[in-house]
Formats: structure tokens, C-alpha cells, sequence
């Protein structure tokens, strides 16, 4: 533990396994506390578990039946800037990566002010909760293309529903697969 250019510095190196390790506890004495947090010699960071998952960098699991493991990222100033996950090629959402718990179909939703507005279930079903899709990409065409790479004869439809009258659909737009 020391003192760098105004910092504070918690430092260990050791020719193997060397790292940082934060744990923390509710009973008297250290020896009664339990790891919360490490950092590896490599800067791989995680909580319980014995290794940063699937090669990242930051790994957050949370062992307990019925208690969800969550990142938050608060910005609670008012000013309308917003909180941000970036990446420079590609983000990877996923759920249950590890099929441990095949009884519980996996999803993916997106949320704002405290509601479900997207989820994506685990056949790839996207379903857009407040009814309106709208492509407004300026300056060029907007489109949807249904069926485009297939590699057999398949239909391409659009099924219009809109009413309780007719549950399948009211009106069709179809290409055959003849």
C-alpha cells in the first residue's frame, strides 16, 4: 500500500498467481471475512467464482436462487447526458450462455422508465411492447426485408391482426414459395 502521483496505490507482484483480492464480512476479525472482488495479475476482475468467464475481462456472478445479478450505471444528475455501454466492433448481449436452467426460457429486454418496451425470447422472437416500429433513417431508403438469404423455397408474409374478430389475421401479404 503507498502513495503515487495523488493516488493511492494497493500493489502486488509475485512471479505467479499475484493479485488483489477485497474481501469483506459481518462478523469480528478478518479471518471471518469472505472475498467479495480480485483482480488478477493479468486485470481480469471478478466476484465469486474461481475464474473470469468466457475470456472477459470483467466477470459478475451472483449464486443465489431468485436474486439477480445486475450492473447499474447511474447518471442521477438531471442534465439528460446518459449512462453508456460502448464498444469499438461489437456488443454481445446474452442470456444463459450456460443452459443452467433449461426449465426457464432465456430473454433479453430492454427497458426505460421501469417497463419492458423490447424483448427478444430465446427463438429469436422480437416483440416491440408499446405497438410502433419506425425506420427513419434520413437521406436514404427504409426498409424491411422478409426472408433475404434464404437458401430454400419458403413464403415471405406479413399477417395485419389488429382486432379480436379475426385471430390469425385480417389481411395477408404473401410471397408463395411456388
Amino acid at each position: 500500500v503507498g502513495m503515487g502521483n495523488n493516488e493511492l496505490k494497493l500493489s502486488n507482484s509475485v512471479s505467479a498467481l499475484g493479485g488483489i483480492v477485497f474481501e469483506t464480512g459481518t462478523g469480528n476479525g478478518y479471518t471471518n471475512a469472505t472475498e467479495r472482488l480480485r483482480i488478477t495479475s493479468e486485470g481480469d476482475i471478478y466476484t465469486t467464482g474461481d475464474q473470469v468467464r468466457d475470456g472477459a475481462r470483467l466477470s459478475i456472478e451472483k449464486n443465489v436462487v431468485g436474486v439477480s445479478t445486475a450492473i447499474h450505471l447511474h447518471n442521477a444528475n438531471g442534465s439528460g447526458t446518459a449512462s453508456k455501454i460502448s464498444c469499438s466492433k461489437a456488443l454481445i448481449l446474452s442470456a444463459d450462455v450456460e443452459d443452467n436452467s433449461p426449465a426457464t426460457k432465456s430473454f433479453i429486454s430492454l427497458h426505460t422508465d421501469n417497463s419492458e418496451k423490447v424483448r427478444i425470447d430465446d427463438a429469436g422472437l422480437v416483440d416491440v411492447k408499446e405497438g410502433k416500429l419506425n425506420l427513419s433513417k434520413q437521406g436514404s431508403s427504409n426498409y424491411i426485408e422478409l426472408g433475404a438469404g434464404q437458401n430454400a423455397n419458403n413464403y415471405a408474409y406479413i399477417d395485419l391482426i389488429g382486432d379480436t374478430t379475426y385471430t390469425d389475421y385480417g389481411l395477408r401479404i404473401i410471397r408463395n414459395n411456388t
